[in-house]
Parts: C-alpha cells; structure tokens; sequence
C-alpha cells in the first residue's frame, strides 16, 4: 500500500510540473510569434501600483471578503524597525519576541497557534515541514514594501489555505523613474544599519538591487529574578550576554515585459550569525545559530491570454534553508549539540482567472505541487575524532488544487465566493532520525488528503459602507518538528493526528473621503470565532522537557475594531483594538482554562502630525495579562508602552532624518518567562536618495 500511495502522489506530482513547465514553453512560442508580429508596436513596462499613505501603519485591502490589513513599509529603511514589530501594531495579530532585534519571535492571528500561520515571501511560502512555524527574527524589513495580512481567509494564490490565516511580505518593485538611496543607522545596544537601494526601469526591462548590512550587541539591561520569582534577595539588574548578531540580506530583481508577458526573476539571500543567551536565569556565553536562506523566483503573468476573457500567471520558485545550533557546553536544552539542518523546498504553480463578464462572475482555478526535503546532521561526534553522524532523508510532497467562483449580483452590489481547495500530502519518513529524540526502527509513508470549503460574501450598502462574512473549514498536518522533536527540551510524537479548524467572521467596513476638516475616516469592526480539533500543543512533561499533543479542542471567540482619520490637513489618528476569548475545551485537565500566550485585550493607538518639512508621531501600545501556561499559574504582567517618531526632511525627500525613541518610560518586560525585552532604546537614521 505504501508503494501505491507514493506511485499516486508522484503522478498528480508531474502532472502538476507538466502543466506549469508546458505553460512556460507556450509562454516562450507565443512571445516569438508576438514580438516578430508586434515589433514596431511600442512596449512600456506595466505600470507601477502606488501604494497610499500610511494611515496608522494600516490599509484595508478592499477587494477581497476576508478581512485583510495592507501595511506599508517602504519607509523602513529610513528607520531601525522589525517585521516583529510591524505586526504586533496590526489588529487581531499577536507577536511574541523572545529578545531584541533579531530574536527569535513568533507570530499568531486570532488566537492561532504559529504554525497555524502560513508566512510567504512574494507568494513564496516559507513554512517548512520540518519546523512549521517561520522565525520574524530572519526576515529582514528593508527590502520589503508592504506587508498583507490576511486574518483567517486566505485568496486563492496562497496556495492551500491555513487555520490561522497568511502573512505576504512583497519586496519592492522596479521604480517608475531611476532611485538610488543609501541609508545609515546607529543607535542603542551598538545598533548598527546599513541599506543601499537601486532601482532602474527602461523601455522593457528594469531591475532592483538591495543590499543591507545589521548588526548588534543586543547587552541591554534587565531585572533579573534569578528564577525564583519568590525570593526578592536574589534579584538584580544585569546585562543580556551572547546576545548581538550579525545579518546579511541581499536581494536582485530583474522585470521585462516581452510579447505582452511580464517576467519577475529575482533571488533573495540572507544570512545570519548569532549568538543565543538562553534565559536570563542561567545565560548561556556560547551558544551559537548560523543561518543561511536563498529564495529564487521566477513569475511569468499575462493578460488576455489564453482567450481574451483569460488571464495566466506562473511562478517557480526554490528555497535552500541551512541552520547550524552549535552549544558545546550544554548550556540550552538537555545536552552537548552541534547540529546542521537543511531544507530544499522546489515549488510550482499555476493560476488561470476567467472572467465571465456576461454572466457576472469571475472564476480562478489554482494548481500547485511543492515538495519539502529535510536532513539533520549531528556534528558533535567530530568533536571527539568520530565521524558525523547523518540522519536519514525526511520528505514530503503537496498537490493543491484550488477552485473559486466570484459571483456578482444586484448590479455588483453584492459578492459571493465560494472556495473549494483539495490538498494531496505524501510524506516519507526514514529511520531513526538524528533531528529529534524519537526513533523509527524502520521507515515509514503516509499518503492523506483533504478538502477545505470556505465561503466569502460582501455586500456594498453604499459606496461608503461594506458588510463582509466568511466560513471555511481548514486542516494543518503535523510538521516533522511536532513529530520528532529536536534532542533538546522538546519530545516529538510520530502518532499526531492533524488539526482541523472552523473558523468564521462577520463585520462591516465605513469608509469616507473628501473636503473641509476631515479628509479620510475609516472604520472597521470584525466578530470572529473558530472552533479546532485535535490542536497540538507542546505539554510540559518534566522540569526541563515538553512532549507534543493532541491536547483535544479549543473555542475561540473576538473583536476587531480599527481606525483611522486625517484632518486639518497635517492631523492623522489611527489605532486598534482587539478582543479575544482563546478556551480549552478538552477533556483534560485545562478544560475551561485560557490558551497560553492569548491576551483578552491589545490596544494600540496613534496621533501623527505631518508636514512638508516633516512628521512627529507618537504611538502607545497596551497587552493585557496573559498565562504563559494552560493551567493559568505563571502570568506576564499587563504593560504600558510608549514610542515617539521624529522625521525631518531639510531639503525636501532628498535628505530624511529619522529619530526613534523606544519604549520612552523604560518599561521592563517580556513576552515569555526568562525572555526579557529591551528596555528604553534610541536610535537615528540618515537616509538620502539621489
């Protein structure tokens, strides 16, 4: 049986390569066939989107159900700013830092868990089925535009769908006009930032290179318990050690418009050198993480094609992953490691939108085949004249088709979408894997496949105010991490079962532009719920060890109002609001407890003033208490944040000035027990663009 289930997944695998491989060869034909037809016909680059200005880091994306948040950041090289920190100014999104720049942190929407929240990088996935979850950490703002954060519904080019909703970084596109900028920064714990920009566009091509330098101490100053948050004779105000990094990000686009096609080539590179403290009770002065990750994309799109009602866009993309955790004295976790782990992800799809303008309906239709590979090598048996020890080939396989249909009615006034994606999984497990502390005596394959229906609708009242709904049921299969665990503090369990999750929302949008004293209002309120089985969850099982379960159900429910007004022509107020009730519902002991990690209350709040010559903003930020465990007996305190923004621009957009104080009342905190955050921090930019 093992054999056959793996014979079927490689069918839909080539079929899926076939079709999107043969899509490109048609691609190449027909732009032959074009440009010697056309080539006289003057060809100009497809045109560059304008991003709006932004309005309390937020812009509702308007032309989907889901309730989406649009933020620009084409702004951040001008300022010492995180992906992490972007994020958890966003409505209904949790982000939980585990340090400083550069820590590892993670991210969860409505209450999911991380791995519940599917990452992508220019619609490139960067969840692994090793890991799951994506570390903020590694993803480097400055290359970046916009982030799109869609909360619970996902569109159809994100591929399969998730529990708890996607996130889609778009890095920068070629320029309209010719920009070079170079920006510099300095500030607290050594802080240092170099970025350098050019983007140049001709007649049919253009291109964009990025290149960004970081680099930090990370020693700032902390309250330290000691572990016994009990016995105040032993507390102290210390300094993190092993705690500053070095990271690299370079990024290449290339854009041509050839026969009417749009080709996107681009290649991403990062890579990061680290140390890792461990808690602040018992720091750790030499443990080290070295990572390295190279995303290659190539995207072909064109309009009219195949048939005039018909748009296609391809895209290829590859993704090496390499991590190195070197702790030689044993320091983090249960022992001596030195461990490299590698990941290749090759992924293809394909996306045909029909649209059916007689019959008032827009129709997609969305194949795509990725297939992970993951390998961990034990490097400490070097250490003692002993050969590495390699583990064997984990691999999986994922078909997805998706299906969607727009349907119009009542002059466009109202929206249906109903979405139906099908998902084929094969996985094949080797023995005895190096990567965790649960051993397969023999190699074992697992064939399952799932469908996920969800069903969109909004309604225009008036051109100013929106009703939106959505229903969907989404899986998440378990990833090897889950499986396995890491010969660390985490135990794997190879029999997990998948997550399954309904989730819901319903709410409306108000939005209004114009003259006099308030030129833009906006406003949007979402009721939201969902209801998961079998969530796995890791379950403290020792002093110093956590085994993954499935720990049964969980009830979600909550509230999302944003907002936003600009006024007097140099005013703008925007902020958010979150409410969330996240409720184990199991039969085990937690039943009626609250998640771990999922505050009731998030509020954060904004005033800017804006002018010419420069903009002052000052932002506030509230987190309720929140458990960090199931059975509510260790507890982050509620804090009070403060930030204060200076920009000066001296000589117009050519010289900008950025001044950051973070953190104003030198509020010390943390996200997680023996994880403390920064406490204040300043730091200044100098950008110029020529």
């Amino acid at each position: 049986m093992a054999h056959q289930s793996a014979g079927s997944c490689r069918v839909y695998v080539r079929l899926c390569w076939l079709l999107v491989l043969g899509g490109l060869v048609v691609v190449s034909t027909r732009v032959t066939a074009q440009e010697s037809a056309s080539a006289t016909a003057p060809l100009q680059l497809a045109p560059v989107k304008v991003q709006a200005q932004r309005l309390g880091a937020e812009q509702v994306v308007r032309d989907t159900s889901a309730f989406a948040t649009s933020i620009n950041t084409a702004d951040a090289s001008a300022k010492v700013e995180s992906v992490a920190d972007v994020l958890s100014e966003s409505v209904g999104v949790q982000v939980r830092r585990f340090g400083g720049l550069g820590a590892f942190s993670t991210v969860s929407i409505r209450g999911s868990t991380p791995n519940q929240v599917e990452v992508y990088l220019d619609n490139v996935l960067l969840n692994r089925a090793n890991a799951g979850l994506v570390d903020l950490g590694n993803i480097p703002l400055d290359n970046v535009e916009r982030i799109d954060i869609y909360r619970g519904f996902t569109p159809l080019q994100l591929g399969a769908g998730s529990i708890g909703g996607a996130i889609n970084l778009v890095t920068r596109p070629v320029a309209g006009a010719t920009t070079t900028s170079a920006s510099f920064s300095y500030g607290s714990f050594d802080t240092r930032k170099i970025t350098l920009y050019r983007s140049q566009g001709f007649d049919r091509l253009g291109y964009v290179a990025l290149f960004n330098y970081t680099e930090t101490l990370g020693n700032f100053r902390f309250f330290d318990d000691n572990g016994t948050p009990f016995n105040l004779t032993d507390d102290a105000v210390v300094r993190r050690r092993n705690n500053g990094f070095r990271s690299f990000n370079g990024n290449l686009k290339g854009e041509a418009l050839l026969g009417g096609w749009q080709f996107t080539l681009s290649n991403d590179i990062y890579t990061k050198e680290q140390g890792i403290p461990g808690q602040s009770s018992n720091q750790s002065d030499s443990a080290r993480l070295n990572v390295f990750r190279d995303v290659a994309t190539l995207r072909s799109e064109k309009k009219r094609f195949p048939w005039a009602s018909t748009d296609v866009a391809f895209q290829l993309a590859y993704t090496y992953d390499r991590e190195r955790f070197t702790d030689t004295r044993g320091t983090i976790g249960t022992g001596f490691q030195d461990l490299r782990n590698t990941t290749h992800t090759y992924s293809g799809n394909g996306l045909l939108t029909w649209y059916l303008e007689r019959w008032h309906q827009t129709v997609g239709l969305f194949l795509e085949e990725r297939y992970d590979t993951f390998r961990s090598i034990d490097m400490f048996p070097e250490r003692r004249g002993q050969p590495a020890r390699e583990g064997p080939l984990q691999q999986r396989n994922s078909v997805i088709l998706g299906v969607q249909d727009e349907i119009r009615l009542w002059g466009d006034r109202l929206s249906l979408r109903p979405l139906l994606r099908y998902e084929l999984v094969h996985s094949d497990f080797g023995a005895d894997p190096t990567s965790g502390n649960v051993k397969l005596n023999t190699p074992r394959q697992n064939q399952t496949d799932f469908v996920n229906p969800s069903l969109g609708l909004k309604y225009a009242i008036t051109s100013e105010l929106a009703l939106k709904g959505n229903v969907g049921r989404f899986t998440r299969l378990p990833t090897l991490f889950e499986l396995f665990g890491d010969r660390g503090i985490t135990l794997g369990n190879p029999d997990l079962r998948s997550e399954r999750s309904t989730n819901w929302d319903v709410g409306f949008t108000v939005e209004r532009a114009g003259e006099g004293v308030v030129q833009r209002l906006f406003l949007e309120y979402a009721y939201f719920g969902s209801g998961a089985d079998n969530l796995i969850l890791f379950v403290q099982n020792s002093q110093n060890s956590a085994r993954a379960e499935n720990v049964g159900s969980a009830r979600i429910r909550g509230h999302e109002v944003s907002w936003s007004l600009t006024g007097l022509h140099h005013l703008r107020l925007f902020g958010n609001y979150t409410f969330q009730e996240a409720i184990d519902t199991s039969t085990t002991f937690s039943r009626g407890k609250t998640l771990s990690g999922r505050p009731r209350h998030e509020v954060h709040q904004g005033v800017e003033l804006f002018a010419p010559f420069g903009k002052v903003v000052y932002e506030l930020d509230y987190l309720a208490k929140n458990f960090l465990d199931n059975v509510e007996i260790f507890a982050v305190e509620s804090r009070l944040l403060h930030n204060l923004t200076v920009t000066a621009l001296p000589f117009g957009k050519s010289l900008k000035l950025t001044l950051e104080l973070k953190n104003l009342t030198d509020n010390r905190i943390a996200d997680t027990r023996g994880f403390p955050l920064p406490g204040r921090a300043l730091f200044g930019t100098i950008e110029g663009k020529f």
